[in-house]
């Protein structure tokens, strides 16, 4: 790939600007278990604005660094999943990477609607930066349905056959 360093602009223009709060169409596009800071484990997810390259990442603690469950990381993972429709029934280990492994391939490629508000907070150096986040984990809804119509053309009314018709019938005596 050749840059030519002469067609590029000296100054950066407006630069990339959040979308602004409101509800939105998500879908799993990154997941991985991971260290967080503090030595527990995390569950780190991007999900997509769909139709766009805008990713909400979500950095979801789930037990601390003594293996302490983090009740609402742990009820956000379940909303998912319920959302999802892919709540497994087993009792799973997520210290082993196999279950680790299965709970992405679970979420991975999934659609929710949620609702996306602005969070304002301190970088590493000290500036004040903001970044997307999912206001309300109880509010995340599945995607409704496509409802299509189809036109219909008045059609005879249906014909019962008077066998299966006398075969109701005597079922009702029984």
């Amino acid at each position: 790939m050749k840059l030519n360093f002469k067609n590029i602009p000296d100054k950066v223009d407006g630069g990339f600007e959040l979308p602004e709060p409101g509800t939105y169409h998500l879908v799993a596009t990154k997941g991985e278990f991971a260290l967080s800071n503090s030595g527990g484990t995390n569950l780190n997810l991007d999900l997509t604005i769909k139709g766009t390259n805008t990713v909400v990442k979500v950095f979801n603690p789930l037990f601390s660094a003594e293996k302490k469950p983090y009740d609402f990381g742990l009820a956000r993972l379940k909303r998912i999943l319920t959302v999802l429709d892919k709540v497994p029934e087993m009792e799973l280990e997520l210290s082993n990477k196999a279950h680790q492994d299965m709970i992405i391939s679970l979420i991975m490629g999934g659609e929710f609607i949620a609702e996306l508000s602005h969070r304002e907070y301190k970088d590493g150096n000290g500036q004040d930066r903001v970044a997307l986040e999912i206001a309300n984990w109880d509010g995340l809804v599945a995607p409704e349905a496509k409802k299509t119509t189809v036109a219909q053309e008045p059609t005879q009314a249906p014909q019962v056959n008077k066998e299966v018709a006398t075969l109701v019938e005597d079922d009702d005596i029984i």
